[in-house]
């Protein structure tokens, strides 16, 4: 919640469709302040442009689109604690898993945009993934882009804590206590 303590970024990542979205949702409608997930807000943002730029036709350029906007909601974040859906480590996740090399100038924007740790780490399952017409990624596809995610964290030095796969009530009571003991 705000005004707990001055400028506090927590990351929630994983996989695509893995359960992040559904446990921020409830944390931003309980009083936390949370940013959106960037790339989700861009693809329907683009969809909707004559000459719009989609991850599955224009992969570099949709990570450029992308890594800027995380880097905006960084600097935009009001004090306190802000928790953000996905993060610009993810963009070494996302570029490695497409057989693509790191930019310079996104690299230098993940480098000049640090977060807080921990990062709450959602891993793979099965029981509750689903397309849902913004997300493209099969299972198989988006268990490996949450392996190297969970690798861009660890790698930079972030403290990982993996969410439990349990109910959403359940998994925002897990947040809430680790977030109460920062």
């Amino acid at each position: 919640m705000t005004g707990d303590r001055p400028g506090r970024r927590i990351v929630f990542t994983g996989g695509p469709g893995f359960g992040k979205s559904a446990v921020l949702e409830m944390l931003d409608a309980s009083g936390y302040t949370c940013m959106p997930e960037a790339p989700r807000e861009l693809i329907l943002e683009q969809r909707e442009l004559e000459d719009g730029i989609l991850p599955q036709d224009d992969f570099i350029g949709f990570a450029d689109l992308t890594a800027e906007r995380m880097a905006r909601h960084h600097r935009e974040a009001p004090g306190g604690t802000v928790l953000f859906d996905r993060a610009l480590p993810d963009m070494d996740a996302y570029l490695r898993y497409a057989r693509q090399k790191i930019s310079p100038r996104i690299r230098r924007l993940v480098e000049s945009h640090p977060y807080d740790s921990p990062v709450f780490f959602f891993p793979d399952w099965e029981e509750i993934y689903a397309l849902d017409g913004v997300r493209y990624e099969t299972f198989d596809q988006a268990r490996d882009i949450g392996r190297l995610i969970r690798e861009s964290y660890v790698s930079r030095g972030y403290r990982v804590i993996e969410v439990p796969r349990t109910s959403v009530d359940h998994r925002v009571n897990f947040v809430r206590d680790h977030l109460e003991q920062l």
